[in-house]
């Protein structure tokens, strides 16, 4: 008999890549408000599975936000996944870097700005630095500082700004976390040079397993991410040192039975800087690992959430495969975005072309959807090839086709 397995989305364009799953499990989709706090939506979905007289066997969450709330689920019903206080703690950055700081997984020191303690600090930091808030998406409100002035002025700023997306996490961090844990506050790093991965996995049972690490490749007119590169390789030293770091931060933290990724930089001299990590998978590249195994690969979602050990295999004709990002510049107005027609023909006239996503909306400016602090996405592009170069070749081809269909001013 089929297991009740509930599966928290942040979207509806989300429920598409587990199509093909719902022959195999009783899939419940639930679309979470994320106009409501997370005990809120806790409460209605108590009312719902109450009213509907349903009993749940397993949770799956596909982000940061549904990982909260499926933590809750996990406990209110005891169900197999990380608890509340695993996932709040791994999701502070101000938690999670302090416990990478000691367990030896970061370069250099790590300072922890508040809105009362940030004016006494700025003449003590080493410039430039890098700051990120203790909770935050997209790289958004994160950057670089090249001096004690130019910090003030970000942090005042961003201090004084309501931010939505933190107000959503303050009700749940001040019921898990220690009290007295800050929410209104930045870390504060070192500058670290090197190339920037993120492996993604899950862990069972307490043991760590990675299922891919992919690459973040900048762009080379500002600090934005222009590609993604998967699958890329480290040498195996260095793959054993991650491993053995992830497994001593998720026991820390009683982390379990559960899908994660964690991005990282290798500098120059072969040394791992841990940057974050994350308690979900890098759901924004599931075509890309839909491309490398032969089942759907959140196969192993449910899986970790039924109590089993997902068991992946690798297509027999592996190509590499790259999300490529289309950014602009300068914030523009957008008064049209590509019609399902256009993506369909798009994609059908390309053999190579996985998928195409659109994160804009029409009759919108670009800066009304989510961006980092440097550049304004507007779409992606998956693309394979027999390597990168060849990727970035037929990037370069397509991208006027897709911009043909957009209407900017």
């Amino acid at each position: 008999m089929n297991k009740n397995v509930l599966v928290l989305l942040s979207s509806n364009a989300q429920k598409r890549f587990f199509q093909d799953l719902k022959s195999k499990y009783r899939l419940i989709f639930v679309l979470i408000d994320k106009n409501k706090s997370p005990l809120t939506n806790i409460q209605v979905l108590k009312t719902k599975l109450k009213d509907d007289r349903l009993m749940i066997d397993a949770v799956v969450p596909v982000n940061d936000k549904t990982s909260v709330i499926a933590s809750l689920l996990v406990q209110e019903f005891n169900l197999i996944g990380s608890r509340p206080l695993a996932v709040c703690q791994a999701q502070h950055k101000g938690i999670a870097t302090k416990i990478f700081e000691e367990l030896g997984l970061t370069i250099g020191a790590t300072t922890y700005l508040t809105p009362a303690n940030f004016m006494q600090n700025l003449n003590l930091l080493d410039y430039p630095v890098f700051y990120k808030p203790v909770k935050g998406s997209l790289s958004i409100n994160a950057g670089f500082a090249h001096s004690a002035t130019v910090l003030q002025k970000v942090l005042i700023e961003l201090f004084n700004q309501d931010s939505k997306y933190l107000s959503w996490y303050k009700q749940v961090f001040q019921a898990y976390l220690p009290s007295g844990t800050k929410t209104n506050a930045f870390v504060i790093q070192p500058v670290v040079k090197g190339r920037q991965f993120t492996a993604d996995g899950f862990i069972y049972q307490h043991q760590v397993f990675f299922t891919g690490i992919t690459e973040s490749i900048m762009h080379d007119q500002f600090y934005s991410f222009k590609r993604f590169d998967f699958p890329a390789q480290l040498p195996f030293k260095l793959l054993a040192k991650l491993k053995t770091g992830v497994q001593d931060f998720a026991q820390q933290l009683d982390f379990n039975n559960s899908a994660f990724n964690v991005e990282f930089f290798v500098t120059p001299a072969q040394k791992l800087h841990f940057i974050e990590f994350n308690t979900r998978l890098s759901f924004q590249f599931t075509p890309l690992f839909n491309n490398y195994y032969q089942t759907n690969y959140l196969t192993m979602l449910i899986k970790l959430a039924l109590g089993e050990k997902p068991t992946l295999k690798k297509q027999p004709n592996l190509k590499k495969t790259s999300c490529c990002i289309l950014r602009s510049k300068t914030d523009r107005f957008v008064n049209k975005i590509p019609s399902k027609s256009e993506l369909k023909r798009l994609t059908t006239a390309n053999a190579d072309l996985l998928g195409i996503r659109v994160f804009v909306k029409e009759n919108h400016y670009l800066s009304e959807s989510i961006q980092d602090s440097y550049s304004y996405r507007y779409a992606s592009l998956d693309i394979q090839g027999e390597d990168f170069q060849q990727i970035n070749k037929k990037f370069i081809e397509l991208k006027p086709q897709l911009d043909a269909c957009f209407g900017f001013r």
